[in-house]
């Protein structure tokens, strides 16, 4: 086993082969089955195994329900079954073509783990690989991290990627920390479609998130709102499993009522486990999805158990924990059903998905091109919109036929992108919290405007009534200035009267 092109130089273990069971011993089968020897090492005993390995989503395999399907009408089947050049052809051996042609491609997929730190997630992928596909001394601080790596067995090869969130639930505010996974689910949808319709699409990047694993931490109190609120936004998105982790830290009892509870608040919240998976997937494996959230122990570590024999595990006190013990840990069930059973319904489910979002995407976009017709949101040339004027009908799109193509040219990424942020929830209530506090500093301005006036009018009264006294003073003042000046007049007048009678007197006396 060798890894290309990772961030990490990886070197797998021979019991990778065990691990992913189709991904290698099934093309050999294949192979002895192409020379007539029909032998199949997984083909189950009892009726409920095999309808679950009849749904098996291993690399090589397909959908195929049935490898045996018997052919119907005057056919000659040997006829179709020749041999030419050393190759099966005919209707019959359609499936083992299209397994060959799956083992040949290589499958993409990319796995998301999520939840909040210190709960293990780099240590459950480097288990599920026994080997180092994430360096666990590199501390990183984004967000969202990156991992890529190209495990090849056999003469296939699966071109694996890991969603990783390190960081998340680390914040004074988690309110929108989800945001950041669901933006990058989103985008990721976005930039396939915009790939497309590129010219060369021989250098496609496909990122899409196939599933994605919820990590919830051991707790008798139940989970957290923020756990519950980001799963609930992720479940509309990508293929969500439910996964406790550190379950070793709860005994049975409390592990079992642990589940009960996750189980319920999922019910109650209405979050949907791979809500993408169609009814025959989920009939088929009933047993297997009643069983969530599933309770896993992660190590990359070699104890001995009680059998003295080298497995990974952790060792305590009161005893040993083996991770690939169904008894002790979901580890070995969980990586089955990513790895065995449903890893090719967890890419094509993503691809029915992915085709959704594109429909109504590109109706958007047509929906955006009217709509800038009688609104200044999108700059546009005057030929520009004299075409979507004149050429193109908004009433029946499926008439305009490649039409449609120059009106997606117009409406570009750069302006889906914007339109993704206007319907982005956080963006949204990040408005309505600015207007809220708009709203408020107006009306807290507006109290402090009357406030202000109510003084000033208070002022204004006073000042008149200042005025007003001292008008009142100033005519008290001007009467008393009057008095004052009749007295001293009268009292002139009266010594003037008196000094002329003493002088006639005087006068009298002296004749």
């Amino acid at each position: 086993m060798k890894s290309k092109e990772g961030r990490l130089a990886t070197d797998c273990p021979v019991e990778f082969s065990k691990l992913v069971s189709g991904f290698s011993e099934e093309a050999k089968v294949r192979k002895q089955a192409s020379q007539g020897k029909h032998v199949d090492p997984y083909q189950p005993k009892s009726p409920k195994s095999r309808c679950i390995r009849q749904r098996s989503s291993s690399f090589v395999n397909g959908k195929c329900k049935s490898k045996e399907t018997p052919l119907s009408g005057n056919y000659g089947v040997e006829d179709m079954n020749s041999n030419v050049n050393g190759r099966d052809i005919g209707i019959r051996n359609i499936p083992r073509q299209r397994e060959l042609l799956n083992a040949k491609n290589g499958i993409q997929f990319t796995l998301m783990v999520a939840g909040q730190s210190g709960l293990g997630k780099t240590t459950f992928i480097n288990s599920l690989f026994a080997t180092s596909l994430i360096n666990d001394n590199i501390k990183e601080n984004r967000p969202i991290v990156r991992y890529k790596n190209i495990i090849e067995g056999n003469g296939t090869h699966l071109r694996f990627g890991v969603i990783d969130t390190p960081n998340f639930g680390n914040d004074m505010d988690n309110a929108f920390t989800w945001r950041t996974m669901v933006n990058y689910i989103d985008e990721e949808i976005r930039s396939y479609i915009f790939q497309e319709e590129q010219p060369d699409r021989t250098k496609m990047i496909d990122d899409r998130v196939h599933c994605c694993l919820y990590f919830l931490k051991p707790s008798n109190n139940g989970i957290d709102t923020l756990d519950v609120l980001t799963m609930k936004e992720l479940a509309r998105r990508v293929n969500l499993i439910p996964v406790i982790a550190k379950a070793d830290l709860l005994t049975k009892h409390e592990l079992n009522n642990f589940k009960m509870e996750i189980r319920e608040i999922i019910r109650v919240q209405n979050i949907s486990v791979c809500c993408f998976f169609d009814n025959n997937v989920l009939d088929a494996t009933q047993n297997i999805f009643q069983k969530f959230p599933f309770s896993i122990v992660a190590s990359k570590e070699y104890v001995l158990n009680k059998k003295g024999e080298r497995v990974k595990g952790r060792e305590y006190k009161w005893g040993t924990v083996e991770i690939e013990n169904e008894k002790h840990s979901d580890f070995k069930i969980l990586q089955r059903i990513l790895f065995d059973w449903h890893l090719i319904d967890f890419v094509e489910s993503t691809e029915d998905y992915y085709e959704k979002c594109r429909s109504e995407m590109l109706r958007t976009r047509l929906l955006k091109a009217r709509d800038c017709l009688t609104t200044n949101t999108v700059e546009i040339t005057d030929e520009q919109r004299k075409f979507l004027q004149e050429e193109m009908n908004f009433e029946d799109i499926e008439e305009n036929k490649l039409k449609n193509y120059k009106c997606y040219e117009i409406i570009n990424k750069v302006i889906m992108d914007k339109v993704a942020t206007e319907w982005d929830p956080e963006f949204i209530t990040r408005q309505l919290e600015t207007k809220k506090r708009f709203n408020e500093i107006s009306n807290q301005e507006i109290r402090k405007i009357k406030e202000w006036k109510k003084n000033l009018f208070m002022k204004q009264e006073n000042f008149n009534q200042e005025i007003e006294d001292l008008n009142n003073n100033l005519e008290n003042l001007q009467l008393e200035c009057q008095d004052l000046e009749y007295k001293l007049l009268m009292d002139k007048s009266s010594d003037h009267h008196s000094t002329d009678s003493a002088t006639l007197v005087n006068v009298h006396i002296k004749r």
